[in-house]
């Protein structure tokens, strides 16, 4: 346990021009300041999953992203192509 806290936001923006108008303005937050940081659509299977699967991914941030995402594919189903999946943690085992 590293004790720090983080708290995942999720923002489901439903005006479809959104992405044309404001993607030049975008910025990572501090934690991901680099030109490399990727920016991708959630309908974007193949980039999610292997964002998923990065083993460079904190895994604090993996378990906020892919609740995130869940939870997105909850409100908005046409919005998120992410596959059924379990979040298994050391706390989700009975033994």
């Amino acid at each position: 346990m590293d004790r720090t806290y983080e708290f995942g936001i999720l923002i489901a923006i439903k005006d479809n021009s959104y992405w044309q108008t404001f993607h030049s303005m975008m910025k990572p937050n501090q934690e991901f300041d680099d030109s490399e940081t990727p920016y991708f659509s959630t309908l974007d299977k193949d980039r999610l999953a292997s964002l998923i699967i990065d083993p460079n991914f904190a895994e604090t941030s993996l378990i906020a992203l892919v609740r995130g995402l869940q939870r997105l594919k909850e409100i908005a189903p046409g919005r998120v192509m992410l596959p059924c999946m379990t979040i298994v943690t050391q706390d989700s085992n009975p033994y």
